[in-house]
C-alpha cells in the first residue's frame, strides 16, 4: 500500500482542523515517531504533538512533520 503524505517542515504548524488527527514527526537522529495527539491552546493557537502516554515532543526533537490520513491505523 502506497500512501501520500503532505510533509511540512517542522516551521510550519499544523491547522487546529487537523486536532483529531495523527501525525508521523521526523527526527534526524533515530527517524520517525508517531504523535498521537495534536493539541491547541483555548485561542487555537498551536500547543504540540504528544505520544500516546502525553509526553510532549519538543520543537526541536523533529525536523518535519505529516498529517496521517483516517485510513491509516497505527498498532
Amino acid at each position: 500500500m502506497i500512501i501520500e503524505l503532505e510533509v511540512h517542515s517542522s516551521s510550519e504548524l499544523p491547522r487546529p482542523e487537523d486536532w483529531t488527527k495523527e501525525a508521523i514527526l521526523f527526527n534526524k537522529c533515530d527517524g520517525y515517531h508517531i504523535a498521537h495527539k495534536i493539541v491547541f491552546n483555548d485561542d487555537g493557537s498551536f500547543d504540540g504533538f504528544y505520544d500516546f502516554t502525553m509526553n510532549r515532543f519538543d520543537k526541536d526533537f523533529y525536523v518535519a512533520w505529516a498529517i496521517l490520513p483516517d485510513s491509516v491505523t497505527i498498532k
